[in-house]
């Protein structure tokens, strides 16, 4: 219950008080803290990226700066959301690549499946596996795309 009092005092300050700490009261703060921590903890749970945590993490820690006036906090504070965003931004390269890497090995498992011995009346040297790598990759970004699109309409 003391939470919920403090969030409530807290919320009933005067906003006059300190106003270079945000252009906008702890109230809007607070709703848009709300939305964005239950929007990246769906987006995780649809597609498993930690980075999507770790920005919840650091979207919940800005709300340290409405507990004190210290300045010691606001720099810790600072600090932690710095730590947290670099590993949003590092981890988000390290996991996109591992998709990437899944979609040329589906590639290169296709391409051995068509290259059986068969002819594939084509009429060519055999040299073109290589536009076809390249044109298995533009489809997988088109369907990608589309469905990433699709997600954000349906959401």
């Amino acid at each position: 219950m003391d939470l919920i009092n403090n969030l409530v005092t807290i919320s009933q300050q005067n906003d006059a008080e300190r106003p270079s700490l945000f252009p906008f009261p702890f109230s809007m703060h607070f709703v848009f803290v709300c939305i964005s921590v239950l929007f990246f903890i769906y987006r995780f749970s649809v597609q498993k990226r930690p980075y999507q945590i770790i920005m919840a993490s650091a979207i919940l820690v800005s709300m340290g700066v409405w507990i004190s006036d210290n300045r010691k906090l606001y720099y810790a504070i600072g600090a932690i959301e710095l730590v947290l965003i670099i590993s949003a931004i590092v981890s988000s390269f390290i996991f996109k690549a591992k998709p990437a890497e899944e979609a040329t090995a589906k590639s290169d498992d296709d391409e051995s499946d068509d290259n059986d011995g068969d002819d594939d009346n084509n009429g060519d040297d055999g040299n073109s596996g290589d536009d076809e790598d390249e044109d298995a990759e533009d489809e997988l970004t088109a369907i990608n795309a589309a469905n990433t699109v699709n997600n954000i309409l349906n959401n």
